[in-house]
């Protein structure tokens, strides 16, 4: 359900709870949580009342991983 509510944030840009709530059709006490996660986790960014994708979290994730042969090598392994 998390990645659900994820992908529709990443869709929405941004919103607020009462938006994303009617969008989801989640009740705010499941939903509040979840967001306040996303934020703690530095995947949503938390403005007064609204709620915005953090776009420099996952792309910073995407351009430092390394493929998965040299993911458990070091430099000093060669």
């Amino acid at each position: 359900m998390k990645d659900k509510v994820l992908r529709l944030c990443k869709r929405l840009d941004k919103f607020t709870l009462d938006e994303i709530g009617t969008i989801s059709e989640l009740n705010s006490e499941v939903l509040l949580p979840l967001l306040e996660m996303f934020v703690k986790n530095k995947k949503l960014i938390k403005k007064g009342k609204i709620y915005q994708y953090n776009k420099n979290a996952s792309s910073y994730l995407a351009k430092n991983r390394l493929p998965q042969r040299y993911q458990h090598h070091s430099k000093q392994d060669k």
